[in-house]
């Protein structure tokens, strides 16, 4: 179990840092993303409906091209 503390001692630091930074990143996040997911289910309007079909995009991308490789392939 001394072996675990030797590489606490090495790599605490480098820890404290990615946590602060996932803790800021996922704050950040949140206070752009709710507002932002507020305005649009609010706003119905042709701006709102593209915008999110380009973040619904990422997630359908795999889809389209395993279907576009069986149909070519």
């Amino acid at each position: 179990l001394d072996w675990v503390l030797q590489v606490w001692q090495a790599y605490a630091p480098t820890v404290w840092l990615s946590l602060q930074l996932a803790l800021g990143t996922a704050t950040l996040a949140v206070v752009l993303g709710v507002p932002a997911a507020y305005a649009l289910v609010r706003l119905d309007n042709r701006f709102a409906r593209a915008f999110e079909e380009l973040l619904v995009l990422p997630v359908a991308m795999p889809g389209f091209a395993s279907a576009l490789a069986l149909l070519l392939g």
